[in-house]
């Protein structure tokens, strides 16, 4: 069925598109990948890999975390470091049964998207089943009887039976086809700035997420760098942003010049460039993520978690699921038109993460609850080890599904 590059268009060349590329190149299929920018590029993120990341990748290497243990640009990192209002904290690691950094490789890492990003696009540079075009993006796109015409910015015409949509949060294709549209209380503005001299990490290198009182529903961050660099951040709901007037640059300054826990862990820091704004689309709501000859991917399909913001793994996760329908419909197993389980698939994966992760956000916009849940938290295995396993890829379905466990952690 599918026999041209052209046959399958991926719009989007980052995490979620390239490994949708990547995971149709190993099965033999091949596609064309279609990305507005010149590689390396930048992309405005937090900037962490987590475990579940690891666990995509390891699919298609299964030595990727030894190799990523080499890059001078990513630092190993094995958890997470959950900080209340009340400033109560607890450590969340990225592995069950985590014993400690120096006995186990880590099971994520921070590096920048613009090393990232070029690592998976030199990844599919060796590949000849992925034809990338790149300085280039569609500027029309028509459905047509047998699938989609695309009219490029550089003129060229392209007429292909599948789109994979993995071009982000602002996709044109997902608003028109998709009929995603932005909704302040599934989406989160955030800002974000580098800074270098920072030290007195805890041991792992866990990542620092502030539950600030400013900031419900949101967080502010602190993830290591190699050599002493800092991604320094915060987000918060949209919806809350716009009730309040709340200016995201000016209350960033703020925090870090008032809060003094925050201001103690940047006392000798130096910004390094200027404080930059991105938009994270949640995945609080189920949405419909494909269509007539189309599968919506990544932040395209707003699948960013929305307690911890984490995006990356469900990006990739939604690349790999949409490669293995894909190769069911060349394999005849399903039709074009049957490509609903795509969707079925996704959030039979995560979708009661998801649900638990909305809770969580739900639960944060009080800080005496978001008091309570770190409380709970420290004090709840269970709890501890759930929280863990959303960043571990472990199958979290019949725990969620059983009503004994919101019981046995809210109440225990």
């Amino acid at each position: 069925m599918f026999v041209n590059h052209n046959d399958i268009v991926i719009l989007g060349a980052g995490p979620a598109g390239m490994s949708a590329a990547l995971f149709l190149s190993q099965k033999g299929i091949k596609c064309t990948l279609i990305e507005k920018k010149t590689f390396p590029r930048d992309k405005i993120c937090g900037d962490a890999l987590s475990g579940k990341v690891f666990n995509i990748l390891k699919h298609l290497n299964p030595n990727i975390v030894n190799e990523f243990k080499s890059f001078d640009n990513a630092i190993g990192c094995w958890g997470i470091k959950f900080v209340a209002p009340n400033k109560v904290q607890t450590n969340i690691p990225f592995k069950v049964n985590f014993a400690n950094p120096s006995s186990t490789l880590p099971s994520g890492y921070v590096m920048k998207r613009i090393h990232f990003d070029n690592y998976l696009y030199n990844w599919c540079l060796k590949s000849n089943n992925i034809q990338l075009m790149t300085d280039v993006e569609y500027s029309i796109i028509e459905k047509k009887e047998n699938g989609y015409q695309i009219e490029l910015s550089s003129k060229e015409i392209i007429n292909t039976k599948f789109i994979l949509c993995a071009d982000g949060a602002h996709s044109k294709f997902a608003k028109e086809f998709g009929n995603i549209h932005l909704e302040h209380k599934h989406y989160c503005g955030s800002v974000r700035a580098y800074f270098d001299n920072v030290t007195n990490f805890e041991n792992g290198n866990f990542l620092e997420l502030y539950f600030l009182k400013k900031v419900l529903p949101g967080y502010f961050w602190i993830f290591p760098l190699p050599n002493g660099g800092v991604n320094v951040g915060l987000g918060m709901r949209s919806d809350y942003i716009s009730k309040d007037s709340i200016n995201l640059k000016k209350l960033f300054f703020e925090i870090i010049e008032g809060d003094e826990t925050i201001k103690s862990r940047l006392a000798n820091a130096k910004m390094n460039g200027k404080l930059e704004g991105f938009g994270i689309p949640l995945g609080s709501k189920k949405r419909k993520i494909s269509g007539e000859n189309f599968m919506l991917l990544g932040d395209a399909a707003s699948l960013v978690d929305p307690f911890t913001g984490e995006g990356i793994s469900n990006a990739m996760l939604s690349g790999k699921i949409a490669a293995e329908v894909l190769e069911k419909m060349q394999a005849g197993k399903l039709k074009l038109s049957e490509n609903h389980k795509y969707d079925q698939l996704v959030y039979k994966k995560i979708g009661q993460e998801l649900k638990l992760s909305r809770l969580l956000q739900n639960l944060s916009k009080y800080p005496w609850l978001m008091n309570l849940v770190i409380l709970k938290a420290n004090k709840n295995q269970e709890f501890r080890e759930t929280i863990t396993s959303m960043f571990d890829n472990i199958d979290l379905r019949k725990k969620f599904s059983n009503p004994m466990f919101y019981f046995r952690i809210l109440f225990k």
